[in-house]
């Protein structure tokens, strides 16, 4: 995977990785629009959730993947909680100061309850920052 972070810099040690569903629940307060699943690559480490879009395409060497940063947020300024979503099991849930609710799935390692410990571990780890995008 190609840190495609620019302006974030390097990504240093990772708390944790792989391949999360992501839902927004809620945009400024309100209920959004779009609340459908979409696939990212998502990265915790130095104090932030980074999620990158992968898309796999052909090439003259036969199948390749580029890696591309959509969206990178400051845990420090986010609650995470473990839902208790009747439809999906392993879901947790990322809130922000602004009212914005997204719901993320883990359908790999079905392991929602390591995520937020992880994620937990970093919000004490690392000071706020304040360079960073949201994720809409």
């Amino acid at each position: 995977m190609s840190n495609s972070a620019g302006s974030l810099g390097k990504i240093s040690e990772v708390a944790i990785e792989g391949v999360l569903l992501k839902k927004t629940c809620q945009k400024y307060g309100k209920p959004s629009k779009i609340r459908r699943w979409k696939a990212y690559y998502c990265i915790v480490s130095d104090g932030r959730i980074s999620l990158f879009t992968v898309k796999r395409h052909r090439s003259a060497n036969g199948m390749g993947q580029t890696t591309e940063l959509k969206k990178a947020v400051n845990l420090n300024s986010c609650t995470v909680t473990l839902s208790h979503d009747l439809k999906h099991d392993n879901v947790f849930t990322i809130a922000d100061l602004v009212g914005n609710i997204y719901k993320f799935k883990d359908v790999h390692t079905e392991d929602a309850p390591g995520w937020v410990e992880k994620i937990q571990a970093e919000k004490k780890q690392h000071p706020l920052r304040t360079d960073l995008i949201g994720f809409d």
